[in-house]
Formats: C-alpha cells, structure tokens, sequence
C-alpha cells in the first residue's frame, strides 16, 4: 500500500507513518512538508491507497489541496483524511463538503487512526471503478460517531449501501437535514 502524507509537521509524519506501519507493515509513503509540493506530488503520480493531508501548511492550506484532489482532477474515489488540531464545526463542515472522506484530530491515538484508515480504504474498494460519486446520491445509511466536533455536534458517518436495502428503501437526505 502506499500513502500520501502532507504535513509540515515532522513528528507528525513520523507518528503517521508509525501509525499506518502498525495496521499495513509494508506500507510505503511519500511525504511533502506544504500543501503545494503535495499538490505537485499528486499531479506527478496519484497511485496513492489514502492521503493525509493537514489543514494549516505553508504555501497552500488542505482546503486548496483537497479541492485540486477533488475538483481538478476529479478524483472522489481517494480517501482523503484530514489530520489537523483544527476541527471547529465551521472547518469541518467546509472540509467534509469539499470531499475529505475523515478528520483525525491532533493529537491523534494510534487505534483510532488505523480504524479510520481500514474503513476508508473499504469504503474505497467498494466503489465501482467507472462510477463517480456524486453528491446528490440518494444516502442509504448512516452512523453518528462519538467525535464531537464542538459542544453541540457529533461527526455523522455517511455509508452508500446497506444490507438488506434496495433503492426503493433509500431515504434521501436534504443540505438541511445535515445541519448539526
């Protein structure tokens, strides 16, 4: 497997890569310290398994690095996970629209990391190669996680898919029902 990791943290990238090492033993990674150089890595060669990518870097921010992921190449298949101190529910609602698939919180435990990363990596696998994800799709299950994201706000998991469930089954879910 192999990860992208943009961050001008260097410890940070060290705890990433020990972090992933553990659940993927011989995961390999390439590593930028700004949002730009990550930006040029990714336009060079996008054979990444999952991206981290954190919020405030010199040169470009993740916000710039997630939209070129995501809007200039198109490309919505990735797992984006955005490691990042900041997760006021502002950035995270701005972030989670623009396509990260998971924010890890600085400081991050290695347990929770590697969980989030197994399940965008399968959440990755089970997209169909040809088909692009697009935001008005219909949700047809979703979790509400323990990450509280203020005081008044929880992450919600949103899954296409569910056992047992067909397309007439689908509930849609409207901007306003995502309001936290």
């Amino acid at each position: 497997m192999r990860f992208l990791i943009i961050d001008d943290d260097s410890l940070i990238r060290v705890a990433l890569k020990k972090a992933v090492q553990s659940k993927y033993p011989d995961a390999k990674f390439v590593e930028c310290e700004d949002g730009m150089s990550g930006m040029e890595i990714y336009d060079n060669d996008s054979a990444f398994d999952a991206i981290f990518v954190d919020y405030v870097m010199p040169k470009a921010d993740g916000l710039k690095v997630v939209r070129h992921i995501r809007k200039t190449r198109k490309d919505r298949k990735i797992p984006l996970l955005m490691v990042t101190s900041r997760h006021d529910r502002k950035t995270v609602m701005t972030m989670i629209g623009e396509g990260v698939s998971d924010f890890i919180k600085k400081p991050f435990q290695k347990d929770m990391l590697t969980a989030r990363l197994s399940r965008a990596i399968s959440v990755k696998a089970a997209k169909p190669a040809d088909k692009e994800e697009s935001p008005g799709k219909s949700v047809r299950h979703a979790n509400v996680g323990s990450d509280v994201i203020d005081d008044t706000a929880q992450v919600v998991y949103l899954e296409f898919g569910g056992e047992g469930m067909d397309d007439s089954g689908a509930m849609d879910i409207s901007e306003n029902d995502m309001l936290l």
